[in-house]
């Protein structure tokens, strides 16, 4: 493993990316995945949602998403909930 890559190594981390399914958010999904971290991406809508998560998993990055407007306290609460519940606690159990 490079110097570069051992500075930046995120392999057993989740990160949750909201806007995760295109544009910059979608590029920092990538670099996070690249770095081992898991992902879920959040995003508003499923037509961009769904494909986002499926490149990333065809990718061999480990990859979920959810539906998730971030100004609904709710709906962030949720995201978060799952996320834990899924990526987190299998990897790290109480």
């Amino acid at each position: 493993m490079s110097e570069l890559r051992k500075l930046f190594d995120l392999t057993g981390k989740v990160a949750l990316v909201t806007g995760g399914s295109r544009g910059l958010g979608e590029e920092m999904a990538e670099g996070l995945a690249e770095a081992g971290a898991s992902l879920m991406l959040l995003a508003r809508r499923d037509q961009w949602l769904t494909p986002a998560v499926e490149a990333m998993k065809q990718r061999g990055f480990c990859c979920e998403g959810m539906l998730c407007d971030v100004s609904k306290p709710d709906e962030v609460k949720a995201a978060v909930e799952k996320t834990v519940e899924s990526l987190w606690s299998n990897r790290h159990p109480y």
